[in-house]
């Protein structure tokens, strides 16, 4: 409770201070202590230390978390993990992907995905933890297991599509939606999310509702879509993601806002469509 508290206020000095002394109290139990601790406590320390993942203490005690959770995976505990908590563990331990540990615990994460996948309950996950799992599970799209939690969300997202669920994604969620699984455009349930991501994007622009979308957002939807340019629901929500850029283009310091990695990004996309 006193991590997820103080975590509110990461720039706060006294904030990040109690948050190191949390994580060295969590490190030194790193063990057989660590694992007196609930699910629910798994998950929110390590919602907590990633926010401040850029210090030591935090990056050690995400580490020791990260264990217990491979370990739990191993001792065939994943089972008591609620949809939430396995979001906000997903998401957090992503934070450093390049950690070993970090890396085997999404990968247990991921295979605790598949398995609830498999037992037809994706239907728990709400719509911001399948978008959090998506964009956590594409960190590692070199990993057998992440590419199979990733395929899993994606069938969860085009079955969403299917029964006219898709209003209810908010425009950060689609768009990390379309970015994890834009990275697996070989991937037929991936290219068939996309696809549906693309239409639902067409259709909110249809209702003069692009303005919702941030700039990252945009961004990572064109260069997603720019994956599946033969689908005819990609190139329409390129087109218009090309014509929101331009509307803010046209408005006194609107492309400002966008730095230079979606600038980049946006220009890559928009260029595989030079005859629109």
């Amino acid at each position: 409770n006193l991590a997820g508290a103080f975590c509110k206020l990461p720039k706060d000095a006294g904030c990040q201070v109690a948050l190191a002394a949390l994580a060295a109290e969590v490190k030194m139990r790193a063990g057989k202590r660590i694992g007196g601790f609930a699910e629910q406590h798994l998950s929110n320390l390590a919602n907590a230390f990633c926010k401040l993942r850029e210090e030591d203490g935090c990056q050690a005690a995400l580490a020791a978390l990260a264990a217990e959770v491979k370990m739990r995976a191993v001792g065939k505990r994943m089972g008591g993990f609620n949809e939430q908590n396995l979001s906000n563990l997903a998401g957090a331990f992503s934070k450093l992907p390049e950690e070993d540990g970090c890396q085997a615990a999404l990968a247990a994460l991921a295979a605790e995905v598949k398995i609830r996948a498999d037992g037809d309950r994706m239907g728990r996950f709400n719509e911001q933890a399948l978008a959090n799992l998506a964009n956590a599970f594409c960190k590692l799209p070199e990993n057998g297991a992440c590419r199979d939690a990733l395929a899993a969300l994606a069938a969860e997202t085009a079955k969403r599509a299917r029964e006219g669920r898709m209003g209810r994604f908010s425009e950060q969620e689609l768009a990390n939606l379309a970015n994890a699984f834009g990275k697996l455009p070989e991937d037929d349930a991936c290219r068939d999310a996309l696809a549906v991501l693309a239409a639902e994007t067409a259709r909110r622009a249809s209702e003069g509702r692009m303005g919702c979308f941030n700039e990252q957002d945009l961004a990572n939807l064109a260069n997603a879509f720019r994956t599946l340019l033969e689908h005819d629901a990609c190139r329409e929500a390129l087109a218009a993601l090309a014509a929101e850029v331009a509307k803010r283009g046209a408005s006194e310091g609107g492309m400002e806002r966008f730095n230079e990695q979606e600038l980049a990004n946006l220009a890559n996309a928009f260029g595989k469509l030079p005859e629109n």
